[in-house]
């Protein structure tokens, strides 16, 4: 019976201070909630009140001058192609000063194809039976893009292949034309246009030499692509140090100035590596060449910005 008794006793009192720990956890485990939530709302209203601090207090700084906004770098609009974007847009093309330009980039661009084109089979054959043909492919181009709903405007050059002349022969001609037919003697393929446009704007860093990429097919009786040598987007100017040999050929009536803005290009883009100035650089550019130009272009139009490109992969 004693130890019956004993037995008894010590299973009361082992569940009396099981009971009491229990409840002594739940009491801190309820303290410990509350503690955590009030902590976490302090720490957040403090937060809070030193992140409006700073912003009432502190003032973004440029690294030069330490007291205004940093402001991004303008990026340079011109294009060392030329722009068909007042032809394929007829709203924008009635603004001042623009149908003046227009006039000069329609007539440039019509020399341009005959430039490119002038003495192969295609370009023959439908000249001898239509000698307007030129002024009547640039017509229906602007035509069937002013057409255009406006969700299906032209944004690339590869757009422009999508365009309907309302007409098979004029169709065909400039389906040939946007394409090309690369040649055997043809040189290195030129960039494409987003890289072009990359890399022109590009001022600063390392040199931006291009890989070279392996040549497609090519024929004997080639001709190059129109879309090498035009751009959709709209442009401030042509931009010299990138043009390629065609394009100088329609900014500057001499060849040997073309053959001379080429090699002159060529060393300031060895001296600009070297250390030269490029703003440097582009003046002594613009002073050599500037005057040279085709009594049609304003100086306006001519941009002779140099940077670390290198111009030879867009000759």
């Amino acid at each position: 019976m004693n130890i019956l008794f004993f037995v008894m006793t010590m299973l009361m009192m082992l569940a009396i201070l099981t009971y009491a720990r229990v409840e002594s956890f739940r009491s801190l485990t309820a303290l410990d909630v509350q503690f955590t939530k009030y902590m976490e709302h302090s720490e957040r209203k403090s937060l809070n009140t030193r992140e409006i601090s700073w912003y009432d207090t502190l003032h973004a700084t440029t690294r030069k001058t330490g007291d205004s906004p940093t402001q991004p770098k303008p990026k340079n609009q011109a294009n060392s192609r030329i722009s068909i974007y007042l032809l394929l847009n007829p709203q924008v093309r009635q603004q001042p000063p623009n149908p003046a330009q227009f006039n000069k980039m329609l007539v440039l661009t019509k020399r341009l194809l005959a430039r490119l084109y002038s003495g192969h089979a295609f370009y023959t054959e439908i000249e001898q039976k239509r000698s307007g043909f030129l002024d009547e492919i640039l017509s229906q181009v602007m035509a069937a893009a002013a057409n255009l709903p406006s969700e299906k405007k032209i944004t690339s050059t590869a757009d422009l292949a999508n365009l309907n002349l309302g007409d098979i022969e004029l169709n065909d001609v400039f389906y040939k034309m946007l394409k090309g037919l690369p040649s055997e003697d043809a040189g290195q393929e030129r960039p494409d246009e987003d890289v072009e446009e990359s890399q022109a704007s590009q001022d600063e860093g390392e040199s931006q030499d291009l890989p070279v990429a392996a040549p497609p097919p090519r024929s004997p009786i080639g001709y190059p692509k129109l879309s090498d040598f035009i751009t959709v987007k709209k442009s401030s100017g042509f931009r010299i140090y990138l043009a390629s040999r065609e394009i100088l050929y329609l900014l500057f009536p001499d060849p040997h100035v073309v053959e001379s803005i080429i090699a002159t290009r060529n060393s300031l883009y060895q001296q600009v590596m070297g250390g030269m100035d490029k703003d440097t650089a582009k003046g002594n550019f613009q002073q050599q060449f500037m005057d040279k130009r085709d009594p049609m272009l304003e100086v306006a139009d001519l941009d002779f910005s140099v940077s670390k490109t290198n111009p030879i992969y867009y000759e």
